[in-house]
């Protein structure tokens, strides 16, 4: 079989048609690349990097706006960012309302005790002379046998010795005994029409509470509720333990009563602080709010020509921190 030779012949189309089909295989296998490369790179922007963008610019935005916040749909990784970045955000503006609510606190705190120095020393202007006058007057009257004019002198005294006193924490029972003498003149005042009646709890007695808290709601219930009555009326003042905690001040009287209309401005308006003047109801849930912050309970009720119900809920102990805010 040497020099034999296998020779076969290919049609040159056929080669040519087969190198042509491989090319085109390897065209669309391309094109098909690109295109899904082209897909990748989409989804990834659009997925991904915009997201990322936007995220990048609400982030920059939300330096000027605090109170913008990002929506988001999603919940894959991005969304649970742009959900903590909200988050973030409002627990940032809560913190920013409690530090403003704070130094809005002090200020109103610092501005009371400027108030209450301005006070002090503007009643501390020579009171031992009257003092004296007032023992003077008293002299006189029992010389005179004016036992009336005597007893009312020494309540007046008493009273304002009370009120010009430099300490702003008093116990319950000294707080009371100023409500007793200021009965005493309101008992000469009407003619023993109107009756101020106090009652306690003994284990309350040596509770410490800030000083002048009842008397102005005593003096409110004598000249708004029952000086208007022909017949004169009472006002009961009692205090008691309400819970290990705290203790409940209550001053009612069986007087005209409020409108129904006004007791809801009243309960409206304490928050409000329109009369920092006065010495009225507003003032004193000024001070207590001020004071004992939010565990504090004001409750005004009234009912026309029945009378009219002031509820005091306050803790029961005075801390120390508080303290030094009077």
């Amino acid at each position: 079989m040497d020099g034999w030779k296998v020779i076969s012949r290919i049609r040159k189309s056929g080669i040519k048609s087969e190198a042509e089909s491989n090319i085109q295989m390897i065209n669309s296998a391309y094109m098909i690349a690109i295109v899904l490369i082209i897909i990748m790179v989409g989804f990834c922007y659009f997925r991904i990097l915009y997201r990322i963008h936007k995220i990048e610019r609400f982030i920059n935005q939300s330096v000027s706006e605090p109170t913008l916040r990002m929506e988001e749909t999603k919940k894959d990784e991005l969304g649970i960012v742009v959900a903590s970045l909200n988050q973030m955000l409002d627990e940032k503006e809560r913190m920013s309302l409690e530090i403003l609510k704070s130094q809005t606190k002090m200020y109103e705190i610092e501005l009371d005790k400027r108030q209450v120095q301005i006070l002090a020393y503007r009643n501390q202007i020579n009171p031992h002379f009257l003092y004296n006058t007032f023992d003077c007057i008293r002299s006189m009257a029992l010389y005179h046998d004016v036992d009336d004019i005597a007893e009312i002198t020494m309540a007046l005294s008493k009273v304002f010795r009370f009120a010009v006193k430099a300490e702003n924490i008093v116990t319950v029972k000294d707080e009371l005994n100023y409500i007793q003498e200021y009965a005493k003149i309101i008992d000469y005042r009407f003619m023993g029409k109107i009756k101020v009646i106090i009652e306690a709890e003994e284990d309350v007695l040596k509770k410490e509470v800030i000083k002048l808290m009842l008397q102005p709601l005593v003096e409110n219930a004598v000249f708004h509720g029952l000086e208007q009555k022909v017949e004169g009326g009472e006002v009961l003042v009692s205090v008691e333990r309400q819970g290990d905690k705290h203790l409940r001040f209550v001053v009612e009287d069986n007087g005209c009563g409020i409108e129904p209309a006004k007791v809801v401005w009243l309960r409206s308006s304490l928050d409000t602080n329109l009369n920092r003047k006065g010495i009225g109801i507003a003032n004193i849930y000024q001070r207590l709010k001020l004071f004992y912050e939010e565990d504090v309970s004001f409750e005004i009720t009234s009912k026309l020509g029945e009378g009219t119900k002031i509820a005091i809920i306050i803790p029961s102990r005075v801390e120390e921190a508080k303290r030094r805010k009077v």
